[in-house]
């Protein structure tokens, strides 16, 4: 995944503008760093491997569910802010409640 353009700013101000940006966007050591799209072949890769994690998961039992790029993660110990191409959640998610997403219908 390529990126383009980058500024400088705080956690805070970063949430607070990923919150209504129409493009998404990573917060990497302070800078903020625009996101761009996937080509098809990625996009094939990517969205394959998380059913089939998720469906390996589903017929082992474990209670956890694998996201694709749209989730946002952060990674505490690093002041990472990132939309990895795939996430996997065992157990109840530790949202940001600032910026927790709205409920949602289906729960595992």
């Amino acid at each position: 995944m390529s990126t383009a353009g980058v500024a400088r700013a705080d956690v805070a101000d970063y949430l607070a503008r990923e919150a209504t940006a129409e493009t998404k966007h990573e917060f990497v050591n302070g800078e903020v760093v625009a996101v761009a799209g996937v080509d098809w072949e990625h996009e094939v890769v990517k969205s394959t491997l998380a059913r089939r994690v998720g469906n390996a998961l589903e017929a082992n039992g474990r209670p956890c569910v694998a996201l694709v790029s749209d989730t946002r993660a952060r990674i505490d110990e690093t002041g990472l802010d990132a939309y990895p191409d795939i996430t996997v959640v065992c157990g109840r998610p530790d949202f940001d409640r600032t910026h927790a997403p709205p409920p949602c219908s289906t729960r595992r």
